[in-house]
């Protein structure tokens, strides 16, 4: 999943009609395109003493649908002249991101949070686990695998999480090997990325009385008892 940004800045007295283009025109314009790939769009403002900074983010599923967007040069801006009219200056290329965390909300569909994190298909049961994944698709359990380990690893090493650490340390002292402790709490953490996206309030205290629960089936895996 891909994260666009771009910055564009207006005068005070223009700030709100340039608001407002981007709201009943632009937007609505981008959505009616229909690019397969797009997910969705945002709007950020910061108001200066003389002038306005606003910040567009973009969601993509893949570089292919940012380039739908924005063509081959992806990078290049998209900017309207009926917006350039109202901007004082913008930012002539964009930026791009590979997304690890997507925003909640920005995605409420299983196939779509799947090929976030990935590629392939990931069903997931009405509690959020994940039953299954395709057995064809090898590569994208792998790819899945991966991000969601680099997600584990930031809760592990930083300090914004510090009861995760606990119950890895807890684990370890069961006896598990780093690998098969980290295996463990990927299962959950997987589950907790799902409900963070549906915001169905499923939150961090809940992701950390499920990892308490540890061990138990792991939901990454193939089958039970793998």
């Amino acid at each position: 999943m891909m994260t666009r940004i771009w910055r564009g800045w207006t005068s005070l007295n223009n700030a709100e009609s340039y608001e407002a283009l981007l709201r009943e025109e632009v937007f609505p314009g981008i959505v009616e395109r229909e690019i397969d790939g797009f997910i969705d769009i945002t709007l950020i403002r910061r108001t200066y003493e003389t002038e306005v900074e606003f910040v567009t983010i973009m969601w993509f599923t893949d570089m292919d649908a940012v380039r739908e967007f924005a063509g081959d040069d992806y990078e290049a801006a998209v900017v309207p002249q009926s917006a350039r009219a109202l901007l004082t200056r913008f930012d002539e290329r964009s930026v791009h991101y590979e997304t690890v965390i997507p925003p909640m909300g920005v995605i409420d569909d299983p196939d779509v949070f799947a090929e976030a994190l990935g590629s392939g298909d990931l069903d997931l049961d009405a509690e959020g686990s994940a039953d299954s994944v395709d057995d064809d698709d090898e590569e994208g359990r792998k790819q899945r695998r991966a991000v969601i380990m680099e997600v584990l690893q930031n809760q592990l090493t930083g300090n914004e999480a510090p009861e995760v650490k606990v119950q890895y340390d807890r684990l370890r002292k069961t006896g598990r090997s780093d690998a098969q402790t980290r295996e463990l709490m990927a299962s959950v953490l997987a589950a907790y990325l799902w409900h963070t996206m549906k915001q169905d309030g499923y939150g961090y205290p809940e992701y950390v009385a499920d990892l308490k629960k540890l061990p138990k089936i792991d939901w990454m895996s193939d089958q039970e008892g793998d």
